[in-house]
């Protein structure tokens, strides 16, 4: 009996054994497989504007530094940006990268959405390049728009997209002390908003020949801003000019994609005649008894006031 007792017993121990040992096996093995998600690592080169994306195999979990490395795949992003400069084109542009007959195909294909022969010198540009592969190029056609070309399995794809904006209101008032030019300058602000400021009021006030020291305008404009930086004005959403004595209004209003300025009572600004011959820009020579010729290098009566306009 004593036998058979102790028989039992080690078959027992033996048992228990064995189940213990199949469930630390089992812990173990769940553990060891368990799925992590993909670990995404980006490091930045800002002087080279050099992006690397370091991607962590997700069907592996490395068990040491070694393996991990061996493990992680680096996509290096590569961005090209600049101006375009005179007598540079596309082919120019995209040669390095792209043969003759796919940037042949390529402008064939842009020809619905932007001609690229309409490349300007001065233009911003951005390439963007995957392992030294080409990817996209970007132009700014204007301030409003860009084009995108992007470059997917041997394939072109061109579109036409709004350039994104930060946009800030901003409330800009002055006096006339002797140009509105010179005015709107000692502000801080461009020259672009003197001019857009003439064109509205072009059918009531003359620029060139009607201000006076102590004129005034108020505005409310939209200030356009890139990355924190200004990239120059919107709408002018409101004025308020002020010309010898008597007040100018306008309203910005915007009807069916025809924008155009109105007074307070609701009819346009616009009228049948300007009060100035051209566009305001400035005077090149004013009104003179002793100016000093250009050309004969004398001085001379000058009754008259040139105005400085394009050629053409």
């Amino acid at each position: 009996m004593i036998k058979l007792f102790l028989t039992k017993k080690k078959l027992l121990v033996g048992v228990l054994l064995l189940l213990s040992g199949w469930m630390v096996a089992g812990f173990l093995l769940f553990a060891g497989g368990s799925s992590e998600p993909s670990q995404v690592k980006k490091c930045t080169d800002s002087s080279q504007n050099v992006v690397c994306v370091k991607v962590q195999d997700p069907a592996s979990k490395p068990l040491s530094e070694d393996s991990a490395a061996a493990t992680e795949k680096v996509v290096e992003i590569k961005e090209l940006a600049g101006t375009i400069k005179r007598g540079e084109t596309l082919s120019s542009l995209l040669g390095d990268y792209l043969n003759s007959h796919e940037i042949c195909c390529l402008a064939e294909q842009c020809e619905d959405t932007f001609s690229v022969k309409d490349i300007r010198a001065g233009r911003p540009y951005c390439m963007l390049f995957e392992d030294g592969t080409f990817k996209c190029f970007t132009y700014e056609i204007d301030a409003d728009e860009q084009l995108l070309i992007n470059y997917e399995g041997e394939k072109f794809k061109i579109s036409k997209a709004a350039i994104s904006y930060q946009i800030e209101r901003s409330v800009i008032s002055g006096t006339i002390s002797s140009s509105l030019f010179l005015t709107i300058a000692e502000l801080g602000e461009r020259a672009e908003l003197a001019c857009h400021l003439a064109d509205i009021f072009a059918w009531d006030i003359d620029f060139m020949r009607d201000l006076r020291q102590g004129d005034s305008f108020r505005v409310l404009v939209e200030k356009r801003y890139r990355d924190g930086k200004f990239a120059g004005y919107g709408n002018l959403l409101a004025a308020e000019f002020v010309n010898r004595g008597e007040a100018f209004h306008a309203v910005y209003y915007n009807d069916k994609d025809t924008p155009a300025y109105y007074d307070r009572k609701g009819r346009s600004l616009k009228k049948a005649f300007l009060k100035a011959p051209l566009a305001y820009s400035r005077i090149s020579s004013t009104y003179s008894n002793r100016r000093y010729h250009p050309v004969l290098n004398i001085y001379r009566p000058h009754r008259a006031i040139d105005y400085a306009a394009p050629t053409g």
